[in-house]
């Protein structure tokens, strides 16, 4: 309903989409009306006053019933067309398809754990796919927040994906719980030529029914990677919690309960804490092995191992590194078991 008029600002009117209230403002010339972004009255046009796209715009509930793929899709799509922020109300959103941003905007929930992306579907999906392949290529800013992530057993995810010769920087990635997932978080170069750097990871939770992994962090150089955890509370490793391969990246505060690898020439690790479980897939394994690292500080490990299975509780292999402050707590059989395989360099 039009409440009142001044100048050129139309205001006091009700969203029909959110209920909340909305001004508008005139606009020269003749835009396509949307009825979204810009309305008509008489002769006149007037534009939508905004600082940040609502995907209830585009028709998404929310509700988890209808399908909101397709209008959470042309939300995206809309907002990447200056690199906004692309706003996701509290509620659950059913989608049956993953979705794509492959621009800088910042696609973010209203509350971690009150915004819900609930992936539905019978085929392996990631549920948001951060890609460079846009119009541009060179994705900088941006990112997802703020968001639970259920991928219904079938799915992964979130992943952040560059093609030669494209690149993603810049962006943060932060509060968010991804739950049945194959695959929880993975970033992805093709080659050593695509690069995703000096982004931000920060307080990200893979947990409930992990399938095959928690963390897959390839080709990256000096991100900072920190509060991340991988840990489903099961009674097996059968998934990994951390697979990375980075350059220069600093980690901390990470957590996990499963086995994991880590490489990062010239990166630290701080404050990383492995909590196993008794494993009973018949692989040999290293609870954790943590290799090229500039600096390594306060590993803890909370260690509960069939020693026929785990040949070491941490394996290091690096050039001169320095090396502080590691502790093992529960370790049912002896040190000489699982030893502390230290292979360095220099």
């Amino acid at each position: 309903a039009l409440a009142q008029r001044k100048g050129n600002v139309l205001y006091g009117i009700i969203d029909q989409y959110t209920g909340q209230e909305l001004t508008l403002s005139l606009v020269t010339g003749t835009p396509t009306v949307d009825n979204i972004i810009y309305f008509q009255l008489g002769s006149e046009y007037f534009k939508r006053n905004y600082t940040e796209v609502n995907v209830k715009w585009f028709g998404a509930k929310g509700d988890n019933v209808n399908d909101d793929t397709l209008p959470i899709q042309a939300a995206i799509n809309f907002t990447g067309l200056n690199n906004g922020t692309c706003l996701v109300p509290n509620g659950t959103y059913k989608i049956t398809d993953g979705l794509t941003i492959n621009t800088g905007l910042l696609f973010t929930g209203e509350n971690l754990t009150t915004t819900i992306i609930n992936l539905v579907s019978a085929t392996r999906k990631v549920a948001i796919t951060i890609d460079s392949q846009g119009t541009n290529g060179y994705i900088r800013g941006g990112g997802i927040q703020k968001f639970t992530i259920d991928c219904g057993g079938t799915s992964d995810g979130v992943l952040v994906d560059v093609i030669f010769p494209w690149s993603i920087n810049q962006a943060v990635y932060r509060d968010l719980k991804i739950t049945n997932t194959l695959l929880g978080f993975e970033t992805r170069v093709d080659d050593n030529s695509a690069i995703i750097y000096i982004n931000i990871f920060d307080n990200i939770a893979i947990e409930q029914g992990i399938k095959e992994g928690g963390f897959k962090l390839n080709g990256g150089t000096y991100n900072v990677c920190t509060q991340l955890s991988a840990s489903d509370g099961s009674t097996t490793d059968d998934y990994y919690g951390f697979k990375v391969s980075q350059v220069g990246s600093t980690f901390s505060n990470i957590t996990t309960d499963s086995w994991s690898e880590f490489d990062n020439i010239y990166g630290t690790m701080t404050n990383y804490v492995c909590e196993t479980t008794i494993a009973r897939n018949a692989l040999p394994l290293r609870a954790s092995a943590i290799n090229i690292f500039e600096g390594i500080y306060n590993l803890m490990f909370f260690v509960n191992l069939d020693k026929s299975r785990y040949e070491s509780v941490i394996f290091l292999n690096d050039r001169k590194i320095t090396i502080n402050n590691i502790e093992v707590n529960n370790l049912t059989a002896t040190i000489q078991d699982f030893p502390f395989n230290l292979s360095t360099a220099g």
